[in-house]
């Protein structure tokens, strides 16, 4: 059990640092206030989240956070979400890979170790859904905007 957690754990963190080190990017500086970036990314998350119906997700490091965005005047948010869902991965990668593709991202599927799919454009910079063992996860990274 504690093997367990602590790889789902990990697994869950691994997909963070991905997603946040893809969203460092300035591609699409499209003029939004800190909130609108915030709530657009939030929003993708949880809606991405229930495509997969009635699960029960949970914040990983609670709301949306701010960091810093190449300079002071500049941010982008990070948000994660997991869940103990997850009966037929591959089902639920495609279902998440045809939802990004219908909001206009890019969307690569990962058929590694651990089924995953990443996501950039549209509404965020780059987000992405793994499932890993015993957990689904989605984690992204907003587009910087001005603001603190």
């Amino acid at each position: 059990m504690y093997t367990t957690t602590l790889r789902s754990l990990s697994f869950a963190a691994a997909l963070m640092l991905a997603t946040t080190l893809a969203g460092c990017d300035t591609e699409g500086d499209v003029r939004m206030t800190s909130d609108q970036v915030r709530d657009a990314l939030e929003s993708l998350i949880t809606d991405t989240a229930a495509q997969m119906g009635d699960a029960t997700w949970d914040e990983v490091v609670g709301r949306p956070y701010s960091k810093s965005c190449g300079s002071e005047e500049r941010v982008k948010f990070s948000y994660s979400i997991n869940t103990s869902l997850g009966v037929d991965p591959r089902a639920d990668a495609k279902k998440v890979a045809d939802y990004w593709q219908s909001l206009g991202m890019s969307v690569k599927i990962s058929d590694g170790p651990v089924l995953a799919v990443f996501g950039s454009g549209g509404p965020v910079s780059a987000v992405s859904f793994g499932t890993g063992p015993a957990v689904y996860s989605i984690s992204g990274t907003s587009r910087c905007s001005a603001g603190e």
